[in-house]
């Protein structure tokens, strides 16, 4: 019977294809689980949902599928990574008014006047 879960296997099957360049297997009971090379083992478990063979162990609307993709921003542990990354790489440029001291470059001639009274000139 085609029903909306119908739809929910598709969306995995692209999600799938999209993801690793290969097509699923025919047969949902043939689908193999994408690999932490390709995507995070929370991506995979859903379209391993998604793409169950029994369609009532699959999401049962698209509102579910939804909320599980949505749930990766506050639980993925790549996203949490990057995230983490993130903020430590922009920290830098907030600022802190007593401690700021202008841009030095680690070059030692950039940071001296040359004899033009430029710096970063010899």
């Amino acid at each position: 019977m085609l029903d909306v879960r119908s739809d929910i296997y598709s969306l995995g099957a692209t999600l799938y294809h999209v993801l690793s360049g290969k097509h699923s297997a025919e047969d949902a009971r043939e689908v193999e689980p994408l690999g932490a090379d390709v995507c995070s083992p929370a991506v995979s478990a859903i379209l391993q949902k998604a793409m169950a063979p029994d369609p009532e162990m699959r999401y049962q609307s698209a509102k579910e599928i939804r909320t599980a993709f949505l749930q990766l921003l506050q639980k993925d542990v790549r996203v949490l990574r990057r995230r983490k990354r993130k903020v430590a790489a922009t920290a830098g440029f907030a600022g802190n008014p007593e401690k700021d001291r202008p841009f030095q470059c680690a070059c030692p001639v950039s940071n001296t006047k040359g004899v033009d009274g430029r710096f970063g000139s010899l």
